[in-house]
């Protein structure tokens, strides 16, 4: 008796339980849709009419899903569409979809017809690679929606929104909007011109990431990062504007992109690696004078880009930055204490390098490779050189060294160069040290420096610096000075 009470009491919990579930969630057609209303939370939900049928909403051929409905007097928000909710809607080729629209499920315009959005949803939560709204593992609209519109009420476009939609051709990011999410429009190889909000403050990774048909584009004066592969490999975007509100520029930013001049305002604090990696048409490049740090192979590759300046605010150069590149002479200023290996690398047009005097270590493959490279001086800060600094450099016809002791050096530092028809220029005072050195003793003759002309350099590394005929000319206090420290007439 008292077991089957207890079964009873159990038995009217659950029933109460579901009664209150029953309660907060009702399933109402209003106008063409289905909902299920949630009366806690005051919220709508779009559910499917008929689940994974060729009736589901069959004969529909536009929807617009509603900022709100209303049941019984009350009002809802409609927040999200559910699994399937126009699965096998075959008619189907439009959709609108509501402000307050947060979330969507999978598959919810699998086997339909959709060619054309219209999406007013002001912060949808982000997708990803998998369950896009238009390209998941059961579909793929990627060839089929030809149109999508933002509407005015979108502060935020979610990642992968418009993953891989490559019939999209024009876009106008309403003036609302503060964040393009991440791969937003990834591989959106059809999109040639997009017009972006003023209000706009990040552009997340991979945002625009091979949009092979962009030219150009202007980013607005109130964007602070441009993340990492953010424009990587448009290759045919040859113009971009840079606002001097931009803090950051990520990692690869611009990689392997079209583009054939770029300034780096003085706003840039922050650039990625690679960022403008494989840019192959870069000519000119004007560096933020904010910018410490160099980071890795940021223009290495950039085969046409034939000056740089670097600004005197840099302290660290990290490998590969110029490698591959197309510069026919540098400065590195006396800011610089740290270098890299292999910064220029394969710089097969660098005829003439200054460099500042607080480098210690002339790091290895630093210059391997630089075939132009006809003499180098190296200051009296250098207490060692690495393997192969000056590797392939093949047209070397003069080296001068500053350093009062020979520095050490690694294997083959002048690897594949005739040192013994090559003159090696050191302080009087050191000719015996060098000449009794491994390496440094292959050279022929070793005599001695003009340490006048050495000062002479390094006390106006600061100074005005220009090309003249192909070679960095620097003119200070009236006079005009080749890189050796010699005057020019």
């Amino acid at each position: 008796m008292r077991m089957k009470k207890t079964f009873i009491t159990f038995l009217f919990a659950i029933i109460a339980s579901t009664g209150t579930i029953f309660a907060e969630n009702v399933r109402v057609k209003i106008g063409d849709l289905y909902y299920v209303i949630n009366t806690e939370s005051k919220t709508a939900k779009v559910v499917y009419e008929k689940y994974f049928d060729s009736s589901n909403y069959y004969g529909l051929t536009s929807v617009t899903i509603p900022d709100e409905v209303v049941y019984e007097n009350d009002t809802y928000a409609v927040t999200s569409i559910y699994d399937g909710a126009f699965e096998l809607c075959s008619t189907l080729t439009s959709i609108t979809i509501g402000k307050n629209v947060t979330s969507f499920g999978i598959a919810v315009f699998r086997y339909t017809n959709l060619n054309s959005v219209i999406w007013n949803a002001k912060k949808c939560q982000d997708f990803n690679g998998s369950t896009t709204p238009f390209i998941c593992n059961y579909y793929n609209f990627s060839e089929q929606i030809t149109s999508l519109t933002f509407g005015n009420d979108v502060e935020y476009i979610p990642a992968y929104l418009c993953y891989q939609l490559k019939k999209i051709t024009n876009l106008v990011i309403p003036d609302n909007v503060t964040v393009i999410g991440a791969y937003a429009f990834c591989n959106c190889e059809g999109l040639a011109s997009i017009k972006i909000s003023e209000k706009l403050t990040d552009i997340k990774e991979y945002a625009f990431y091979a949009c092979t048909s962009l030219t150009s584009v202007i980013i607005p004066n109130n964007v602070l990062h441009i993340e990492g592969c953010a424009f990587d490999n448009c290759r045919n975007l040859s113009a971009v504007t840079i606002p001097n509100s931009v803090t950051k520029i990520g990692y690869i930013a611009f990689c392997s992109t079209g583009l054939t001049s770029v300034v780096i305002p003085n706003s840039v604090t922050y650039l990625g690696h690679m960022a403008f990696s494989d840019c192959k048409k870069l000519t000119s490049v004007t560096i933020s004078n904010n910018l410490t740090h160099i980071q890795h192979s940021v223009f290495a590759g950039c085969s046409s880009l034939s000056t740089i300046t670097i600004p005197n605010s840099v302290t660290k150069i990290d490998e590969c930055a110029f490698a591959g590149t197309g510069i026919t002479s540098v400065v590195i200023p006396n800011s610089v204490t740290e270098l890299g290996h292999m910064i220029f690398a394969n710089c097969s047009k660098l005829a003439s390098v200054t460099m500042g005097d607080n480098i210690t270590r002339i790091k290895d493959h630093m210059f391997a490779g630089c075939t132009s490279l006809t003499e180098i001086m190296i200051p009296k800060s250098v207490t060692s050189i690495e393997t192969g600094a000056f590797l392939n450099c093949n047209h070397l016809n003069k080296v001068k060294c500053a350093a009062l002791l020979p520095p050490e050096m690694g294997t083959e530092v002048f690897g594949h160069v005739d040192c013994s028809k090559i003159p090696l220029y050191v302080p009087s005072g050191s000719i015996e040290a060098y000449s009794t050195t491994e390496q440094w003793k292959d050279f022929n003759p070793i005599l001695a420096l003009d340490i006048d002309a050495v000062e002479n350099v390094q006390g106006i590394l600061d100074s005005s610096k220009i090309i003249k005929d192909g070679q960095l000319i620097i003119s200070h206090d009236g006079h005009i000075y080749t890189v050796t420290g010699a005057e020019v007439k």
